[in-house]
Protein backbone atom coordinates (compact mmCIF):
# COMPACT_ATOMS: atom_id res chain seq x y z
CA UNK A 1 0.00 0.00 0.00
CA UNK A 2 1.14 3.49 -0.72
CA UNK A 3 2.77 4.86 2.44
CA UNK A 4 1.15 8.28 2.07
CA UNK A 5 -2.30 6.73 1.74
CA UNK A 6 -1.69 4.61 4.83
CA UNK A 7 -0.43 7.62 6.79
CA UNK A 8 -3.46 9.64 5.71
CA UNK A 9 -5.81 6.90 6.91
CA UNK A 10 -4.06 6.59 10.27
CA UNK A 11 -4.33 10.36 10.70
CA UNK A 12 -8.03 10.18 9.78
CA UNK A 13 -8.51 7.41 12.34
CA UNK A 14 -6.67 9.51 14.91
CA UNK A 15 -9.00 12.46 14.28
CA UNK A 16 -12.08 10.25 14.57
CA UNK A 17 -10.83 8.87 17.89
CA UNK A 18 -9.96 12.35 19.20
CA UNK A 19 -13.40 13.66 18.27
CA UNK A 20 -15.01 10.48 19.63
CA UNK A 21 -16.93 9.73 16.41
CA UNK A 22 -15.70 6.24 15.56
CA UNK A 23 -18.49 3.73 16.03
CA UNK A 24 -17.36 0.08 16.07
CA UNK A 25 -14.48 -1.43 14.04
CA UNK A 26 -16.89 -2.20 11.18
CA UNK A 27 -18.03 1.44 11.09
CA UNK A 28 -14.42 2.62 11.03
CA UNK A 29 -13.56 0.19 8.25
CA UNK A 30 -16.42 1.58 6.16
CA UNK A 31 -15.49 5.21 6.89
CA UNK A 32 -11.84 4.66 5.96
CA UNK A 33 -12.55 2.23 3.07
CA UNK A 34 -10.38 -0.54 4.54
CA UNK A 35 -10.93 -3.97 6.07
CA UNK A 36 -11.67 -4.59 9.74
CA UNK A 37 -8.28 -6.32 9.93
CA UNK A 38 -6.59 -3.13 8.71
CA UNK A 39 -8.40 -1.13 11.40
CA UNK A 40 -7.08 -3.61 13.96
CA UNK A 41 -3.55 -3.12 12.59
CA UNK A 42 -3.92 0.68 12.77
CA UNK A 43 -5.03 0.41 16.41
CA UNK A 44 -1.95 -1.72 17.10
CA UNK A 45 0.25 0.95 15.49
CA UNK A 46 -1.36 3.69 17.59
CA UNK A 47 -0.81 1.62 20.74
CA UNK A 48 2.85 1.11 19.77
CA UNK A 49 3.14 4.90 19.61
CA UNK A 50 1.83 5.16 23.16
CA UNK A 51 -1.93 5.55 22.71
CA UNK A 52 -4.15 4.05 25.37
CA UNK A 53 -7.48 3.43 23.65
CA UNK A 54 -10.78 2.71 25.37
CA UNK A 55 -14.30 2.10 24.12
CA UNK A 56 -17.35 3.98 25.41
CA UNK A 57 -20.34 1.62 25.11
CA UNK A 58 -22.86 4.37 25.83
CA UNK A 59 -21.66 6.62 23.00
CA UNK A 60 -20.40 3.78 20.78
CA UNK A 61 -17.00 5.29 20.20
CA UNK A 62 -13.32 4.70 20.82
CA UNK A 63 -11.44 7.37 22.72
CA UNK A 64 -7.96 8.08 24.03
CA UNK A 65 -7.63 7.37 27.75
CA UNK A 66 -4.34 9.23 28.04
CA UNK A 67 -4.83 12.36 25.93
CA UNK A 68 -2.66 10.88 23.16
CA UNK A 69 -1.97 13.14 20.20
CA UNK A 70 -0.01 12.88 16.98
CA UNK A 71 1.64 15.60 15.00
CA UNK A 72 3.06 14.71 11.62
CA UNK A 73 5.00 17.08 9.50
CA UNK A 74 5.53 16.18 5.91
CA UNK A 75 7.78 18.19 3.67
CA UNK A 76 8.84 17.74 0.09
CA UNK A 77 11.88 19.53 -1.24
CA UNK A 78 12.59 19.46 -4.92
CA UNK A 79 16.01 20.51 -6.03
CA UNK A 80 17.28 20.72 -9.53
CA UNK A 81 20.80 19.63 -10.40
CA UNK A 82 21.06 22.78 -12.45
CA UNK A 83 20.33 24.92 -9.38
CA UNK A 84 22.88 23.08 -7.28
CA UNK A 85 25.78 23.23 -9.72
CA UNK A 86 28.48 25.78 -9.05
CA UNK A 87 28.38 28.40 -11.68
CA UNK A 88 31.88 28.88 -12.98
CA UNK A 89 33.07 31.62 -15.21
CA UNK A 90 33.92 30.32 -18.65
CA UNK A 91 37.64 29.87 -19.23
CA UNK A 92 39.01 31.63 -22.26
CA UNK A 93 41.38 29.54 -24.29
CA UNK A 94 43.66 31.22 -26.80
CA UNK A 95 45.98 29.61 -29.28
CA UNK A 96 48.79 31.94 -29.13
Amino acid sequence: MNTLVQLHRILELHQLIRSERTGHYTDLAAKLHVSVRTISNYFDELREMGAKIGFDELHTTYYYKNGFDMVYRFEIKVSSTEDNMLREEPTRISDG
